[in-house]
């Protein structure tokens, strides 16, 4: 960056009095040496990974509670004559740090007044630390150490903060570090094979061997025969054996949160578990209502809990585990939210704040770069730093609340995000509850009513029903003992196939349909009528009408 954009990025902070922050320091003066050596050095280590961090010297900042943090203007400065005298005793100070810095150093005019600029960008050597001649310089005097910028505050850094900066500059992921139990015998080639064909980086497979698919995949060392950490968590059949905790755990826990209901682990190769874990979820957890204004053809789907935003967090939550931390991957099941929790925090800039405040981010690091670059390839993530906001667009969409990061203390290691029911599909599903009980018999709870061939599951009570059709105040809300809509949503056929199945769904889901009457509908050949039947047997979402003669279908 140069000196025009730092300048005009530092006149902005100015005008619009911005607050001191992780990247942002004001200093009255020149003079306040071992401050300004101290927030050089924090800068420098840049734990909060910012592209631009910048002391603006010259700036006196309030110290009023109401607008501490904040310049003052118009700015104490200097006459232009001063400018080089103040640039020089900065410069000074850069030899009370080791490595040498890489900075920037210019000034700028505003009030009248001239200030200077001294700029810091991300960099990859380091870490950074003052000497010890500093404790002993009389016109610094600053404690020898590695410094860290944390909010407002430039400190010296604590033992997990030290560990974080040695990682940052060395580059180390634990993920693509090679394992010193496992060889390439440890690695599943049938899982290798799977996934070459199943993913966007496809190739003939058939006659490579082992060793030439994982060399070709980055998973080996060509001369040691060493096995990478990521390529154990992709592809070996008990990942666990070789990285401790590396699966995903399952817990129904009562309605008070008190008492476990049922537990279940999900091991093997990491995107599997992922798989396994959602058609678990889906099966036993997820539920829907289909919702048609009455003598209207269209038709609204409520579910409890949208497929898609579940799985996008728990996707971000085994790509960006911290595989060495010995806790799993965790799933918390209640009568009124999914809690998915990871024990670790994302990793600087990103903080648990911006993941309830932002949608996308396009900057992001990452804990496991093969992993998910693996799991984009098998379009498991759409595209990087997306995964978020495309599970609170699911929840808009459901009319559900949005999504919540629960906020921790800054020393403990855990990112963990409730997925809320919808209100919308709890107040439905009572109401018709309470439509289905009047002459039915119905088990809620254990009380029985009178009732006819039903099998409704509203809230996770249960009752019996089928081609259930009730009228709320001018509404028919169409119950399917099974979720036909979500089972096609999430089918391998394509996007067009199903939109033509929701279609079908939308137009016949609560009357018997033939051949013909698809024809006639969609305007299709006979031939693709009888395909699209097909498509819908196949997922098992509707049943031959029987006693009418043959060619009659509806929906389960």
């Amino acid at each position: 960056m140069n000196s025009d954009d730092i300048k005009k990025i530092a006149l902005q902070y100015l005008r619009e009095c911005k607050l001191e922050s992780d990247c942002i320091e004001y200093k009255k003066s020149h003079l306040q040496r071992d401050s300004i050596l101290k927030t050089m050095c924090a800068f420098s280590n840049n734990l909060m990974n910012r592209n631009l961090s910048m002391i603006l010297v010259g700036v006196e900042e309030h110290k009023e509670p109401e607008s501490k943090g904040t310049p003052i203007r118009p700015i104490l400065g200097y006459d232009e004559s001063q400018i080089e005298t103040v640039e020089n005793s900065l410069k000074s100070l850069i030899g009370f740090i080791k490595p040498k810095v890489n900075y920037a150093m210019t000034h700028a005019e505003i009030d009248g007044r001239f200030f200077v600029i001294f700029a810091f960008s991300n960099n990859n050597i380091g870490p950074y630390e003052v000497l010890e001649k500093a404790e002993k310089d009389k016109t610094v005097n600053l404690k020898r150490g590695r410094y860290v910028r944390v909010e407002r505050d430039s400190r010296l850094a604590s033992i997990k903060e030290e560990f974080e900066l040695l990682k940052k500059f060395s580059d180390y992921h634990f993920t693509e570090e090679y394992s010193n139990v496992a060889t390439i015998d440890d690695l599943d080639v049938d899982y290798i094979r799977e996934y070459l064909n199943a993913s966007t980086d496809r190739e003939n497979t058939k006659n490579l061997s082992k060793q030439d698919m994982a060399e070709h995949m980055g998973l080996v060392d060509v001369e040691t025969g060493m096995v990478k950490n990521f390529a154990l968590l992709m592809f070996s059949r008990s990942p666990e054996k070789f990285i401790p905790y590396s699966y995903v755990e399952l817990i129904h826990k009562s309605a008070s949160g008190e008492s476990v209901m049922s537990s279940k682990e999900f091991r093997g190769p990491i995107w599997k578990q992922l798989r396994n874990a959602m058609d678990e979820i889906n099966n036993a957890y997820l539920k829907s209502l289909t919702l048609r204004v009455k003598d209207d053809l269209k038709s609204e789907t409520i579910y409890n809990y949208p497929y898609s935003a579940v799985e996008e967090l728990l996707t971000n939550a085994i790509v960006h585990k911290n595989y060495e931390n010995p806790r799993s991957v965790q799933v918390y099941v209640y009568d009124d939210s999914i809690v998915i929790t990871n024990y670790n925090k994302p990793i600087p800039p990103i903080t648990i704040q911006d993941l309830n405040t932002k949608d996308s981010f396009p900057n992001r690091m990452y804990e496991n770069p093969s992993i998910r670059e693996m799991f984009r390839s098998l379009d498991l993530i759409e595209s990087f730093g997306s995964g978020v906001g495309k599970a609170k667009r699911a929840m808009v969409e459901n009319g559900s609340d949005g999504i919540h990061y629960q906020e921790y203390d800054e020393n403990i290691d855990i990112t963990s995000v409730m997925i809320p029911i919808s209100t919308k599909y709890i107040q439905y599903s009572y109401r018709a509850m309470d439509l289905a009980t009047k002459d039915q018999n119905l088990d809620f709870e254990g009380k029985k009513t009178t009732s006819k061939d039903q099998n409704l599951d509203f809230g996770g009570k249960k009752t019996t029903s089928k081609d259930q059709n009730l009228d709320f105040g001018g509404e028919k809300i169409k119950i399917n003992s099974v979720d036909a809509i979500g089972i096609i949503n999430r089918s391998t056929y394509s996007n067009s196939i199903r939109k033509t199945l929701t279609a079908i769904f939308d137009r016949f889901f609560n009357e018997e349909f033939s051949r013909a009457d698809i024809v006639s509908y969609l305007n299709a050949s006979k031939s693709a009528s009888t395909n699209y039947i097909s498509y819908l047997q196949n997922l098992n979402v509707v049943e031959q009408v029987k006693g009418k003669g043959k060619g009659k279908y509806r929906f389960r």
